[in-house]
């Protein structure tokens, strides 16, 4: 968020224009305003007076005595006040109008921008996009990886495969079986998974693949003619635990990391409750040769590519859906 700027700081006089009454005495009428704008306070006394009295006017007898008004003017005007002082007559009487020096400050303000990227600054409010849950297959979680970073590859890759509407959705299973276990199979090369199962697999998974990923990226194959049987021991083991046990492990190791625009979480737990209802037994190690090839010993490639590809080709044509 940017700062108020304030530039060229400096004092500045200009004159503000004041108004104040002009009054007289309290026992005097006025002020009264006559021609060449100059104020009278007037003063009227009475009492006894003779006919040569100058200043008696309107003597009349009273009670045999004479009485006379005598009226007095004393000029009033507005003391200095400040520059430019001006009497003025109005509904309320006489009043002085001056101006006055004042020092203001005066600067090159920069008015005040908030910077928050993608907020409405009427509103307060910015429009987020949430992560999106997706549809998942027990097997290919219980079958997938085990880690955060490539537990998301896996899922926008399953996330591209929806955006593409494919059809039936035996062909959708295929290609996110393909998905799945390319997903694993780049994870356990990169972490050798396998390394304490030499012996029962017939050599590590990281000798078949052709590319040992640096960071989470699909692997794929040197030469897959005569791997496979290796392949799915080295990958799944027969002890992997229950999948409501793993799916629950799952579902907690995704809340660890990764910046996937898919909820991983929350997508597995969704898949989990789901599968509780109707829970059936799931062989990682026939997902495997599935993954590799199809009905009647297909191949279907050494890329995940090639593997989606093979759904859309060769696997799932004609009477061969499942």
């Amino acid at each position: 968020m940017e700062n108020l700027v304030v530039k060229n700081l400096e004092k500045k006089t200009v004159m503000i224009q004041k108004q104040e009454p002009l009054v007289c005495p309290d026992h005097m009428e006025g002020p009264i305003i006559e021609t060449g704008k100059e104020a009278h306070c007037v003063e009227r006394t009475k009492g006894e007076c003779t006919e040569t009295d100058e200043s008696a006017k309107g003597i009349k007898t009273i009670w045999g005595a004479k009485e006379c008004s005598c009226v007095k003017k004393y000029p009033i005007t507005c003391k200095d006040l400040g520059k430019d002082t001006k009497l003025i007559e109005g509904s309320k009487g006489a009043t002085c109008e001056y101006e006055v020096p004042s020092k203001v400050v005066t600067s090159d303000v920069k008015p005040l921008e908030p910077n928050f990227p993608g907020f409405d600054l009427e509103t307060g409010l910015k429009p987020i996009d949430c992560p999106k849950t997706i549809p998942l297959k027990p097997s290919d979680v219980m079958c997938g990886p085990d880690t955060s970073e490539y537990i998301h590859m896996m899922m926008e890759r399953f996330s591209e495969i929806y955006d593409k509407k494919i059809t039936p959705p035996k062909r959708i299973e295929c290609h996110t079986n393909c998905a799945s276990f390319y997903s694993k199979l780049a994870e356990c090369a990169a972490y050798e998974c396998d390394k304490n199962r030499f012996a029962q697999s017939g050599g590590p998974v990281k000798k078949y693949v052709q590319n040992i990923p640096a960071k989470p990226e699909m692997a794929y194959f040197a030469d897959i003619q005569g791997s496979k049987g290796s392949i799915y021991n080295a990958l799944y083991t027969s002890g992997m635990g229950s999948p409501q046990d793993r799916f629950k492990t799952l579902a907690s190791v995704c809340k660890n990391g990764g910046s996937s625009a898919i909820d991983a979480t929350t997508s597995i737990q969704l898949m989990h409750k789901t599968y509780k209802k109707d829970n059936y037994a799931i062989d990682c190690r026939s997902f495997g040769k599935n993954a590799l090839m199809a009905q009647g010993g297909i191949e279907k490639g050494s890329t995940v590519e090639e593997c989606q590809k093979g759904c859309d080709d060769k696997v799932y044509s004609g009477k061969n859906f499942r």
